[in-house]
């Protein structure tokens, strides 16, 4: 019995580690850097736009909770900014091509299976991303704050 106890708290360690080593490597960056620079940010005008996941709405474990964490976190951003005239938003981006977020470039195969996924019958590109963040960043995105934009081709829809 010691032995399997022993085996347990080993395991145990490790998931707690690896949980870790995930948040800290997903939201306190975002959060301490936010923080440092919150009374340039807390005036009219300012703005936060952090990138989170379609994996905070889907799931997928330690990484999903950490950017469903920067969710949770947003709204209450958006209250402290709010009064001051900036807006804090969230892009949830789902697969893009062209990055190595899940190590090597996707090949012909899993390009086809993330396509197959999209309403709009094809997979992201940082450019897409790249607009959603410069719109959330915009005067004209002055009156939306504390939501998340999905942008994902309709992988995900939204809520």
């Amino acid at each position: 019995m010691t032995g399997l106890r022993g085996r347990l708290c080993g395991l145990l360690t490790q998931v707690a580690e690896q949980w870790r080593r995930v948040f800290d490597g997903n939201v306190l960056p975002a959060v301490l850097l936010t923080e440092a620079l919150l009374p340039r940010l807390a005036r009219p005008g300012g703005r936060v736009v952090t990138i989170g996941s379609v994996a905070a709405l889907r799931g997928n474990g330690a990484y999903g909770a950490a950017k469903a964490a920067l969710m949770a976190w947003n709204h209450t951003l958006a209250q402290q900014l709010g009064p001051h005239g900036a807006t804090a938003n969230v892009v949830l981006p789902g697969f893009v091509s062209g990055t190595e977020f899940f190590g090597a470039p996707a090949d012909d195969e899993e390009l086809a299976r993330r396509r197959s996924q999209t309403l709009v019958g094809r997979v992201g590109e940082p450019e897409d991303i790249a607009a959603a963040v410069a719109f959330l960043a915009s005067p004209e995105a002055r009156y939306i704050t504390g939501e998340f934009l999905n942008s994902n081709g309709g992988a995900v829809l939204g809520r």
